[in-house]
């Protein structure tokens, strides 16, 4: 039979426990309360200081009716049902480059373009093409400033520095491939890991993009070490040397 003071301190251990699942559970998981949630009570305060606002939290970037079908990236990927236009955005783009890489990065392709379509800086949030029939209307903000969203400071919306202006940043549009980890190769010593050992990271079509490291429905937080909306916990970078042997 447990004691009053162990049934207490088991009770508390419970409690304590449940917490901590309710609150992992709405801290990080899906799109409601992340970065990406972009409606008049989402932390991504896109619709800040507005009183006539959408309160979808998909449509910013998805849409079950009149999606954009036509895909103008290479490699035939199929859009997601999605809601913004690429068109006229497909290149530009200042890419990575130094003289110790073996990848060739291509303008952006696939997912990652599709991420630019938010993220390259110039692109405003408003533009979607389809408001979803509701009686909403969207402010109008230019995101080719890196620190700000409308009047909201900080938040860094623009990948790199300046308008599409992924010099600074991770390669990405490559080919990663056995062929790649055998032309990075230095003195016998391999420097990448076989491409199929790297999940839970993932490849689109044979090539790192964006969505490789990044899971865009799933933020992370401080307790799972995925934030922002990595795929994995780069704790001791670990995420990292899933590609890298270091």
């Amino acid at each position: 039979m447990y004691s009053k003071t162990k049934k207490i301190i088991l009770l508390a251990i419970i409690i304590a426990t449940l917490q901590l699942l309710i609150f992992s559970g709405t801290s990080f998981s899906g799109i409601q309360y992340s970065g990406h949630d972009l409606t008049p009570t989402g932390p991504g305060q896109f619709m800040y200081n507005t009183s006539a606002a959408d309160d979808q939290i998909c449509i910013f970037c998805h849409t079950p009716h009149n999606a954009i079908v036509i895909d103008t990236a290479p490699d035939n990927n199929k859009l997601p049902l999605w809601n913004r236009s690429i068109l006229g955005n497909v290149d530009g783009f200042t890419v990575y480059s130094s003289t110790t890489l073996n990848a060739i990065p291509d303008q952006p392709r696939s997912m990652t373009l599709l991420c630019m379509s938010c993220h390259d800086g110039t692109s405003a949030l408003n533009v979607v093409q389809n408001f979803g029939g509701g009686p909403y209307t969207f402010p109008v903000f230019n995101v080719g400033d890196p620190t700000t969203i409308g009047e909201v400071p900080g938040l860094g919306i623009n990948i790199g520095e300046s308008v599409k202006d992924l010099s600074n940043d991770h390669p990405v549009s490559f080919v990663f491939d056995t062929n790649l980890r055998d032309n990075d190769a230095a003195n016998g010593v391999f420097g990448l890991n076989q491409p199929s050992t790297i999940s839970p990271l993932r490849l689109f079509n044979g090539r790192l993009e964006c969505a490789t490291c990044h899971n865009p429905h799933e933020q992370g937080d401080a307790i799972d070490g995925k934030f922002p909306f990595l795929r994995m916990s780069n704790a001791n970078s670990e995420m990292c040397i899933k590609c890298h042997n270091k």
